[in-house]
């Protein structure tokens, strides 16, 4: 009897889960901004964001960044590996989201530290078009060398391949 309900259950599932699914599963970003650190040093950043899409509403991802603060002895640089989820607000072609990332940021001009830190982010997609705000923050890092590390803006745009309409 509980094998019965098991493949009753598991097969409600993946009907719902292939009837729900207009959206390609796998898509791949890539992404240009300006990142804007707390002291108001302002860089340029790029974004790789391979993503799954779980259902039409949720996709699940990671967002390798790099960024580079400032210029000569003064620069800083900051590079980020997160997961991170986006839900999605309507199935339009204007696809607002809200999301959030977790993982590890390592930043420096000379000598490198790692941390583990946290974003937000909200954003939309607009057929293969990406626009996005994120507030990285990370928790416990010091004051380092001349600028505040411990958190900053990120604007980014950019596009994805995959991920649109079946």
């Amino acid at each position: 009897m509980k094998s019965l309900w098991m493949i009753c259950l598991i097969s409600l599932t993946i009907s719902g889960t292939a009837i729900s699914q207009d959206y390609k599963t796998f898509r791949v970003g890539l992404g240009f901004g300006v990142a804007i650190l707390s002291d108001g040093l302002a860089g340029g950043s790029i974004t790789l964001e391979p993503a799954y899409r779980i259902n039409n509403d949720l996709a699940i991802g990671l967002n390798i960044e790099g960024a580079l603060f400032g210029f000569l002895d003064e620069a800083e640089i900051l590079g980020s590996c997160t997961l991170n989820g986006q839900y999605y607000l309507s199935d339009n072609a204007f696809r607002p989201f809200i999301g959030s990332g977790l993982g590890l940021y390592r930043y420096g001009n000379a000598g490198f530290e790692t941390r583990v830190g946290f974003y937000p982010r909200v954003g939309f997609d607009l057929e293969h078009f990406s626009m996005s705000c994120d507030y990285n923050i990370l928790p416990g890092v010091p004051a380092y060398s001349h600028h505040d590390m411990s958190h900053y803006f990120r604007l980014r745009i950019g596009f994805f391949v995959g991920g649109g309409k079946k």
